[in-house]
């Protein structure tokens, strides 16, 4: 009996401790995940983007925006997020947001250039903020954040992501150039607000 009041008491401090961890602040939405100009470094240090991803997105033959064109072609909607990742050899992570308010993530193969696999994701499309209209009232598209972010950096554009703020959007692009990475935030007219 007295191993069974130990076992619920191990399940009542781990489930509080489970709550104590979600019930921690999420990070801001404006807090970079890189320094200014911060070297990459070994995977688990800074922020998504790792020197080992940066290398493999190096060896593509496809770029960003080009992945980013094959997963919009495939329905009507606009990317909002899109990423190089390096499992099963490298592929782009395009997320699309449908017209109609659905959420699908597009893999774009980074040698090819071709849509590979398609997945819906529910529970995303329930929690994020951002509505068509307000991807479709911006002055600027997420291609063009990107080319001007590009253009500042003197790189290519590693990350991309559609931000909801108040009322409007913004863009988060992260860039490479060599072995440095910088972000770069826009407005939804294209002008930049924060480079680092």
């Amino acid at each position: 009996m007295q191993g069974l009041g130990i076992a619920f008491g191990v399940l009542a401090f781990a489930t509080t401790l489970a709550v104590a961890q979600t019930n921690n602040p999420a990070p801001s939405g404006h807090e970079p995940s890189l320094s200014a100009g911060r070297n990459i470094g070994p995977r688990g240090s800074g922020g998504g983007h790792r020197a080992g991803d940066l290398q493999a997105q190096q060896a593509a033959k496809v770029g960003l925006l080009q992945a980013i064109d094959a997963a919009e072609s495939q329905g009507q909607g606009h990317a909002v997020e899109a990423d190089f990742e390096i499992q099963g050899g490298g592929h782009y992570e395009v997320k699309v947001l449908g017209n109609d308010g659905t959420l699908t993530e597009h893999h774009v193969d980074a040698i090819t250039g071709q849509v590979i696999k398609i997945e819906r994701h529910p529970i995303e499309e329930f929690l994020t903020r951002l509505k068509p209209a307000d991807v479709q009232s911006a002055r600027t598209t997420l291609r063009q954040a990107l080319a001007i972010a590009e253009q500042q950096a003197g790189g290519q554009a590693a990350e991309v992501t559609v931000r909801h703020e108040g009322n409007t959007i913004s863009y988060r692009v992260t860039v490479t150039s060599g072995d440095r990475m910088q972000e770069i935030w826009l407005d939804a007219d294209g002008k930049i607000i924060l480079s680092r």
